[in-house]
Order: C-alpha cells, then sequence, then structure tokens
C-alpha cells in the first residue's frame, strides 16, 4: 500500500522548482519580422502558416547563408514581437515560488546573449537566468545537467529540442511542452508531450505539474 507522509529524502532536499522558456516565437514572435526579411531578400511571398520545416532553407529552396544573411541584415533578433501574456505567466512562477530560466539556440548572432539581456530588460520580462547556446547544440544537454533543480517545466517550439530532451531526461522534467507554431503541426510527439496554443494555458498546466511534484516528493 502506498504511503505519503512528511518525509524528504535527502536529495531533494533544497531543491528549487524550475521552469524553463524558449525564447524565440515562445516569449517572443520571431515569424512576422522573418517573413517580411525573407519576402525582400528573396522575392518569395510563402506565409508563415505555410512553413512545413523549422528549416527555411529547405521551405524557400535557398542556401542557408541566404537564410542568415537576411537575419542579420533585418537585425531580427531585435525586431521580435513580444508576446505579452508572458508576464502575467511569470507573475505566477514567482507566486508560487518557481524560479525562471530562458534557454535559447540563439547563439548563431556573436551578441545573441546581449541581444536578449537587452530585449528582456526593455520589455520588463523578469527571467533572471538566461543560457544562449549555438544553433546545432543540445538544449538537452543542458537540461540534464540541471540536477540540483526539479523542473517542473520545459517549452519550446523546435520539436528538435523537445523530443531530444525527453529522451535524454525522461521523468527530470516533469512536462514537456510544444508551443504550437506551423513548423511543428505535423511533428508526432509522445503522450508525455503537450501542445499548447497560447501563454495564457501554462499557469493551469504548471499548477498541476507542480501538484504531481509534491505527491512524489512525499512518497515514503
Amino acid at each position: 500500500m502506498m504511503m505519503y507522509g512528511i518525509i524528504v529524502k535527502n536529495k531533494e532536499k533544497g531543491m528549487e522548482n524550475l521552469f524553463i522558456f524558449d525564447v524565440d516565437d515562445v516569449i517572443c514572435d520571431l515569424k512576422f519580422i522573418i517573413h517580411k526579411a525573407l519576402l525582400i531578400e528573396t522575392g518569395q511571398d510563402i506565409h508563415y502558416n505555410d512553413w512545413y520545416s523549422f528549416n527555411l532553407d529547405k521551405v524557400y529552396n535557398v542556401d542557408m547563408k541566404v537564410i542568415m544573411d537576411a537575419f542579420f541584415k533585418h537585425d531580427i533578433l531585435r525586431n521580435g514581437q513580444l508576446n505579452t501574456n508572458i508576464h502575467s505567466v511569470i507573475d505566477y512562477l514567482n507566486q508560487e515560488k518557481v524560479k525562471t530560466m530562458a534557454l535559447t539556440a540563439r547563439g548563431w548572432n556573436p551578441e545573441g546573449n546581449e541581444i536578449t539581456r537587452i530585449y528582456f530588460e526593455e520589455n520588463k520580462i523578469n527571467i533572471p537566468t538566461l543560457k544562449v547556446i549555438e544553433h546545432h547544440e543540445s538544449k538537452s544537454k543542458i537540461i540534464s545537467n540541471l540536477r540540483d533543480h526539479r523542473i517542473i517545466g520545459f517549452i519550446d517550439d523546435n520539436p528538435r529540442h523537445i523530443l531530444e530532451t525527453e529522451k535524454e531526461c525522461g521523468s527530470h522534467v516533469n512536462q514537456y511542452i510544444l508551443k504550437n507554431q506551423p513548423w511543428n503541426k505535423s511533428t508526432e510527439i509522445s503522450s508525455k508531450v503537450l501542445r499548447i496554443d497560447e501563454l495564457t494555458e501554462l499557469p493551469a498546466i504548471i499548477d498541476k505539474s507542480l501538484k504531481n511534484t509534491k505527491i512524489r516528493k512525499f512518497k515514503m
């Protein structure tokens, strides 16, 4: 018979709850400025709703250099459209004493870290921990090393990062969340991954994740 008590395993004492956000097309939408930039630079008007892949060189049938040159020329990282719902979600996490971290693959831009920090400051995004990795790097490696935290949830729009992290980290992350975007709508995901359309859906998901954590935490 399963029993519940107030004894916590030693390795869990002092551990803090943590929620991990991706940045692009989660906290701020880049698809609008990217669509405009690629229309100008390639002459192709492919609406972002028709971007069937995360790899835009494949969608536009151009060399990746064309894509990256457009990203730099149009300064896309500074011109992302803020998802204003992020503020209420962060307020909720703070209320629940859940720490926050932004984990982004903006390392393709040498100024990615500085640009993101300034963007957060200007838009009053209160996420104290920012980790910027290269585009080819795996977020799962970063998350798997966060063993001094309980990972309440991890949200991303890139299915590669969600699937890799789920495979490598398993139950170390309470809830994997895929932010619906055109380029991931055909991605097959497991029952452990939730899809959401809006950030306003997060508080209910986080609340459930926190409750599940408390049950597991106090199992004897």
